[in-house]
């Protein structure tokens, strides 16, 4: 005869393992509720983030553009303004050379992109760079489009300076055709330091138009360019922009430098 006491521990453990299903269950479920993302844990913060506009974006508009080339290499200058009544935060600038024939100049280095970390209500920003065709290329202009801004509150901004470069100075051609070229930063208030910083070079000739454009960073704006012929130096200007570039969704503390 078969002995039935193995049947009965076995529906034993059957049982036993069933109650400690659910006494899991009931801890993982106990842990879940107690992490909820909704719930902050005590002494720890979430930075700011912008919000999503309630409305289309509000982007910078592209006012000016000017540009020289020499034996392929193209300085492009660009005037930058906005009306938004909101910040214009990490914009993204494309440019491309386009030939007398109308078309896109092409080369490894035919395009560029800046970034402008912000661009506040009424502010009108300078920015400037470099690209490089073919060295038998002819340029008409170059067309620049403005992309991925986010808008946030413009008091985000409050602890900026106000910030300009005066008493532009340049010295040269030297020896090898370089110019120097430097300004003063003045902040309101005198004490204040501009937020990460990048210098744009604006040069333009006697009628006022904008042939020129260079970028520089550092504590002190100080250009070394090849220029080319005719600049009018009372049209000179050093454009300020600041702010540290988001990647992705924009943080207001970082981008501000708080």
């Amino acid at each position: 005869m078969t002995d039935p006491e193995p049947k009965r521990l076995r529906s034993g453990h059957w049982l036993l393992i069933g109650i400690v299903a659910l006494l899991v269950v009931g801890i993982f479920t106990v842990t879940r509720r107690d992490r909820d993302p909704d719930d902050k844990a005590d002494g720890v913060t979430t930075a700011p983030t912008a919000s999503a506009p309630a409305g289309p974006v509000c982007a910078p508009k592209v006012a000016e553009t000017g540009q020289s080339i020499r034996q392929g290499l193209v300085n492009f200058g660009i005037v930058v303004t906005s009306d938004c009544p909101q910040a214009a935060v990490a914009s993204q600038l494309d440019v491309v050379a386009i030939g007398t024939d109308g078309k896109e100049l092409t080369g490894d280095q035919a395009k560029a992109r800046i970034f402008l970390s912000a661009v506040l209500p009424g502010q009108r920003l300078g920015a400037g760079g470099k690209l490089l065709v073919d060295i038998n290329a002819s340029i008409k202009n170059i067309r620049v489009s403005v992309s991925n801004t986010q808008n946030v509150p413009a008091d985000a901004f409050s602890s900026w300076p106000t910030v300009h470069v005066a008493d532009i100075k340049h010295s040269g051609p030297d020896s090898s055709g370089h110019t120097q070229v430097t300004g003063t930063v003045v902040t309101d208030p005198s004490t204040a330091k501009p937020c990460d910083p990048t210098y744009y070079l604006l040069l333009r000739n006697g009628a006022g138009t904008l042939i020129y454009g260079a970028a520089a960073t550092g504590s002190e704006p100080s250009f070394d360019e090849r220029l080319p012929s005719g600049i009018d130096w009372a049209k000179a200007e050093i454009s300020v922009a600041m702010g540290t570039p988001p990647l992705g969704t924009v943080n207001t503390q970082q981008l501000t430098c708080q």
